[in-house]
């Protein structure tokens, strides 16, 4: 099934457990025990099912058990040439890909094509710039520029882009900041959840100025003993933490 970008979700928060898994086997096992957990949303694919089975096999495979949309991460697509972005989001589209994740860090011109690449196909970029790893930036020793993410979410605000990316804490608010100064309350997708929860409740703060806050959940449930019982249980922590704040609207 294909989702348009305007109702390819359609509550206000829930989870997207991500199928970082090495077999087709275990993918299958997840998406059978979480699928009809309430609040879980959809599902993140990466490149390890992928390479197994091809594109159009993997999203058969999740589509055999589920009606819920499908958000490709291609490794964090859009460090590439700019050149490259039409072929991307064409391929995508034929295959009925619901929505993609794209780190633009290649540059300005780079975010741009892909962004616009995407919006002509009705693939829904899913944008952000920064990985909840410590090291990831120059301050805390890494390669990539501090203020990256500002950038990055300033074009894709820029081209209409509202479904964005940032992980827990200070750099989700800065975001959600960013967005808010030109009028916009974005939908926010949150990586870096664990298994305890914490990392839901520090989203309190941002929850009254988004109009959609899905956190992705990776170890946290496909490691679980009982992935079911696990994204239940964070699922659960979700809807408190979103009720306490005064609900998305």
């Amino acid at each position: 099934m294909h989702y348009s970008p305007t109702n390819w979700i359609d509550r206000g928060h829930g989870l997207i457990p991500a199928l970082d898994l090495p077999t087709a086997e275990q993918v299958r096992d997840i998406v059978a025990a979480t699928a009809d957990v309430d609040g879980v949303v959809g599902y993140k694919l990466g490149p390890s099912t992928v390479l197994e089975l091809g594109l159009p096999a993997a999203l058969r495979l999740v589509g055999d058990l589920t009606d819920l949309p499908v958000v490709y991460d291609h490794q964090k697509a859009g460090l590439d040439i700019p050149s490259n972005a039409d072929v991307f989001a064409r391929t995508l589209a034929a295959h009925g890909v619901s929505a993609a994740i794209v780190f633009p860090l290649a540059g300005p011109t780079t975010a741009a094509r892909f962004l616009t690449a995407l919006q002509r196909t009705g693939v829904a970029a899913l944008i952000g710039g920064q990985l909840p790893v410590a090291d990831y930036t120059a301050a805390g020793g890494g390669w990539i520029a501090d203020d990256v993410l500002d950038h990055i979410t300033d074009i894709a605000l820029e081209h209409g882009e509202t479904q964005l990316i940032a992980p827990v804490g200070d750099r989700a608010e800065q975001v959600v900041a960013r967005a808010a100064a030109v009028g916009v309350r974005p939908r926010l997708f949150v990586p870096g959840i664990g298994a305890g929860g914490d990392e839901l409740r520090r989203l309190a703060p941002v929850v009254p100025r988004v109009a959609g806050l899905f956190p992705i959940v990776g170890r946290a449930v496909i490691a679980a003993d009982d992935p079911a019982a696990a994204a239940a249980r964070l699922a659960a922590e979700l809807d408190t933490v979103v009720t306490t704040a005064g609900g998305i609207r």
